[in-house]
């Protein structure tokens, strides 16, 4: 099931590809496993001790951290 596990809002006319790559990059340096971010997607998927987690920006808010996506 898909549940928020966090969110960060965005500045208006953030460079959302460096705020991808960044969270990616610190998302590595916690050891965690992360596929390579495609050129036309706003995601990636990363793994950790049998967990798997999506990265994403979206274009509205989501759920409650906890809730069902």
């Amino acid at each position: 099931m898909s549940q928020v596990v966090s969110s960060t809002s965005l500045a208006p006319n953030a460079d959302l590809k460096a705020v991808l790559t960044a969270a990616r990059e610190a998302r590595i340096e916690q050891h965690w496993d992360c596929e390579e971010i495609g050129s036309c997607v706003a995601f990636f998927f990363c793994t950790r001790g049998g967990v798997r987690e999506m990265v994403s920006i979206e274009m509205c808010p989501p759920p409650a951290i906890g809730k069902s996506w």
